[in-house]
């Protein structure tokens, strides 16, 4: 898609742009509220799959799914299938990461859309940062080999497993608890985010018991 835009002598990051400028909050409220209003699926996984636009653009202005679908007055406890679970808290998870990025001065822009094919957690435009909620997530995963392609170094920071964990895994990627990342904050900044990162890993133990 970008090699035909390009072919045709248009520039792919301008027609991006427009795509994107086409989007405002009021029409994401709408168009959430207008699915649910006729009965149809807004869990994650549905809209993901079938309405990605919606998706993608609700998470942009939004900063996740959850407030867009709260934005039109729903709550998302009441729409959130068990199959989202993992997704939620992967959300989550992210939204913590990136105010901690923020509070240790680490300019990395979220969910970048320009780079053609993926789009990482987190990037600076030479590195990229993915965010996982266990140690043993990447195993089953392409991450490395998705993201290695497109940066000088990839970090997996995980929130479940070894707190103490850094470790290069190849000459590109290293592994990395995000508790270690704490450490370099400032103690009274630092209680507030573990207390955040351990009521996330809390609530995805209950969610796990109750299913």
């Amino acid at each position: 898609w970008k090699k035909t835009i390009e072919y045709f002598n248009f520039k792919y990051e301008d027609i991006a742009k427009c795509k994107r400028n086409y989007w405002n909050a009021e029409l994401v409220t709408q168009k959430v509220k207008g699915l649910h209003e006729k009965g149809i699926n807004i869990s994650s996984g549905y809209i993901q799959m079938y309405h990605s636009d919606l998706y993608n653009q609700g998470r942009y202005l939004f900063g996740s799914w959850e407030c867009a679908v709260e934005s039109a007055g729903i709550k998302f406890d009441e729409v959130r299938e068990d199959a989202d679970t993992i997704s939620y808290y992967g959300y989550k998870f992210e939204e913590v990461l990136k105010d901690l990025l923020l509070d240790l001065q680490m300019d990395y822009e979220y969910q970048n859309r320009d780079i053609t094919g993926i789009r990482p957690d987190f990037t600076n435009g030479v590195k990229i940062i993915d965010a996982k909620l266990s140690q043993w997530t990447y195993y089953r995963s392409e991450t490395i080999q998705k993201y290695e392609p497109h940066c000088k170094l990839l970090t997996i920071v995980y929130l479940r497993g070894n707190k103490n964990f850094d470790k290069m895994l190849t000459p590109k990627t290293r592994l990395l608890s995000v508790y270690k990342l704490t450490k370099q904050l400032p103690r009274s900044k630092r209680k507030k985010y573990i207390h955040r990162l351990n009521t996330i890993k809390n609530e995805i133990k209950k969610s796990a018991d109750n299913i």
